[in-house]
C-alpha cells in the first residue's frame, strides 16, 4: 500500500520517475560508501525537489501507521541534508541543480577551494580547512551564491565549534559569527533542513560559551532550542531532536534567569521528552546523556519529596553505563561527582555507608594522574569531598574540617592554577563555611578568614551574573558577622 501511494505521486511524469528511481536507490545503500557513490551518480538528489518527495514518502508512512518506516526515512533524509550542507560529497557546480543558483557559475577561486577541501576530508587539520573555508567565502558574491554561502558558513562553523569542544575551548566566537551568517542567507521556510540544524548549533555553541554574560548565553541557547524544536515547515531527526531535547535540559538547569523550580522541571521534561524519541531499543549513548540530567535535575528538585528525588537520582546515575572511563572519560567522571552528591545528600540509609559510598565516588575521580590529567574533575570532586567531610556525621568532627578544609585547598590550587573563576568562587564560598565551623585555630582568625574567602567569592558571584549563588554566599557571610 505504503508504495503503491508513492507509484501514484509520480505517474505519468517521467521526470518524477526518474527522481523517485534515484531516491529509492539511495533508500537501499547500506554503507556510507554505497551512499556517497549514489549521490555521485545521482547528483539531483541535492536538490531541493529530492527533499520534498522524501518529506512527501515520510508523511504517506506516517499515515499508513508505519511509523518504522517513518523513522528510517526520517534517517536518510538527515542523511541528505548533511550531504547538502556539507556541499563536499559532491561537485560544487551541480550541487545547487535548482532554483536563483541554476543559471549562475560558481567563480572558479571558490570552486577549486572547494575542491581542495573535499581533497583534504574531515580527518584533515581544522586550521586548514577552516582557513580554506575562510577564502572560499570571501571569493563569493553571497547575494548570487546565497545557498552556497549558507552551506559553506554552516560548514566552517561546525569545523571551529568542534576545534573549540576538542580543544577544551570556550572560544565559539568565530563559530557563533558563521552559524549566524548562515542562518541570515535563509528562513526556515526556504531551507527547512538546514535552518533546523544550524538553529540547533547555534544552540550549542551559545550553551558553552565563555565570553559574555553567562546568563544572556543561556537564555540565548534556550531561544535557539525552542526554535529548532518548535512546530513549522520541516522538522529535526528523530536522533537530532532527542539530541536538542538534552541540550535544552541541560540549559534550563544552567538557566540563572526565572523560577528555579519550573526551569528544573523544564529540564525533566525536556529529558523525558528524549526519552520518548530514544525507546529502549535506540543508542545507549543516548539515553545515558537524558539520565545523566535526568540525575542532575533531581538532585536540585524541590517539588516531590527529598528522599524520593534522591533516589531517583541514583537511579537514573546509575543507569549511565556508556559512560566509560577509557571511552567517555569527561563524562564518566561528571557522573561519578554527582553520584558523591547524591549519596552525600542521601535520606535513606545509614549515614556512615552513605558517606563511604559518596568518598568512593568522588575518590574514583581523584584517582592517581587525574589532577594532571583532568584538572577541572579532579578539583570539582576534591571540592565535592569537601563538603561531605563538612558535613559527616561520624568521626571527630573537628578532624572531618581539617580534612574538608585540605580538599578546598587542593580544589582552589587547580582552579588558581587553571584560571577557573566561577568554579574558584564556589570553592572559596566552602572554604569560608568550613573556617566558621572549624574548632582547630584561633577562633578570630578563622572568622577573620572566612569573611575574607566568602567576600572574594562575591566578586564574582555578583547578584546580576549568579542570583543564587550570591544569595548563599551574602547568607554565609551573615553567618560569618
Amino acid at each position: 500500500m505504503f508504495r503503491m501511494r508513492i507509484a501514484r505521486r509520480f505517474s505519468g511524469n517521467s521526470g518524477g520517475r526518474s527522481l523517485t528511481a534515484a531516491l529509492f536507490e539511495f533508500l537501499q545503500a547500506d554503507t556510507p560508501n554505497q551512499v556517497r557513490d549514489c549521490l555521485a551518480r545521482h547528483p539531483e538528489l541535492l536538490g531541493e525537489s529530492a527533499g520534498a518527495l522524501l518529506s512527501g514518502f515520510i508523511a504517506n508512512a506516517r499515515e499508513d501507521g508505519r511509523l518504522d518506516i517513518a523513522v528510517k526515512l526520517e534517517e536518510r533524509r538527515a542523511a541528505l541534508a548533511l550531504a547538502r550542507a556539507r556541499s563536499v560529497d559532491a561537485d560544487p557546480a551541480r550541487l545547487f541543480a535548482e532554483g536563483d543558483d541554476q543559471v549562475r557559475q560558481i567563480p572558479i577561486q571558490a570552486r577549486s577551494l572547494i575542491a581542495e577541501i573535499r581533497r583534504l576530508g574531515d580527518d584533515a587539520d581544522a586550521d586548514q580547512r577552516a582557513d580554506l573555508l575562510r577564502q572560499a567565502i570571501a571569493s563569493l558574491d553571497l547575494r548570487s551564491h546565497a545557498k552556497l554561502g549558507v552551506a559553506l558558513y554552516g560548514m566552517l562553523g561546525a569545523i571551529l565549534a568542534a576545534r573549540s569542544e576538542r580543544a577544551g575551548s570556550d572560544d565559539y566566537e568565530e563559530a557563533i559569527a558563521s552559524f549566524e551568517a548562515a542562518r541570515g542567507h535563509m528562513t526556515r521556510k526556504s531551507d527547512p533542513d538546514s535552518w533546523l540544524i544550524t538553529t540547533y548549533n547555534l544552540g550549542k555553541v551559545f550553551a558553552r560559551r565563555a565570553a559574555g554574560i553567562h546568563a544572556g548565553n543561556i537564555e540565548t541557547a534556550i531561544g535557539y532550542f525552542t526554535d529548532a524544536l518548535g512546530p513549522g515547515d520541516g522538522q529535526l531527526p528523530p536522533d537530532v531532536q532527542a539530541a536538542a531535547q538534552v541540550e535544552l535540559a541541560d540549559a534550563y538547569l544552567d538557566r540563572v534567569s526565572y523560577n528555579r523550580r519550573d526551569n528544573i522541571e523544564h529540564a525533566i521534561a525536556c529529558c523525558n521528552a528524549a526519552l520518548t524519541i530514544v525507546v529502549a531499543a535506540g543508542p545507549a549513548l543516548e539515553r545515558a546523556k537524558a539520565h545523566r540530567i535526568l540525575g542532575r535535575a533531581h538532585l536540585e528538585r524541590s517539588a516531590g519529596t527529598r528522599a524520593e528525588n534522591v533516589e531517583l537520582a541514583i537511579r537514573y546515575l546509575k543507569d549511565t553505563g556508556a559512560f566509560t572511563r577509557d571511552a567517555s572519560l569527561d563524562e564518566w567522571s561528571d557522573i561519578q561527582c554527582q553520584l558523591g552528591v547524591a549519596f552525600r545528600e542521601r535520606i535513606h540509609g545509614e549515614p556512615a555507608d552513605n558517606f563511604d559510598q559518596a568518598a568512593s565516588y568522588f575518590n574514583a575521580v581523584r584517582y592517581r594522574g587525574a589532577r594532571e590529567l583532568q584538572p577541572l574533575a579532579y578539583a570539582a570532586a576534591s571540592n565535592g569531598l569537601g563538603v561531605a567531610y563538612v558535613g559527616r556525621a561520624g568521626g571527630d568532627q573537628s578532624e572531618n574540617v581539617e580534612c574538608a578544609i585540605n580538599c578546598f585547598e587542593e580544589a582552589r590550587r587547580i582552579c588558581d592554577d587553571r584560571g577557573l573563576t566561577t568554579e574558584r568562587a564556589a570553592v572559596l564560598h566552602n572554604l569560608g563555611h568550613a573556617y566558621i565551623q572549624r574548632h582547630a585555630g584561633n577562633p578570630s582568625d578563622n572568622v577573620e578568614l572566612a569573611i575574607s574567602y566568602l567576600e572574594e567569592a562575591l566578586t564574582v558571584r555578583t547578584e546580576k551574573a549568579f542570583p543564587l549563588e550570591w544569595a548563599a554566599t551574602q547568607h554565609e557571610l551573615g553567618n560569618a558577622y
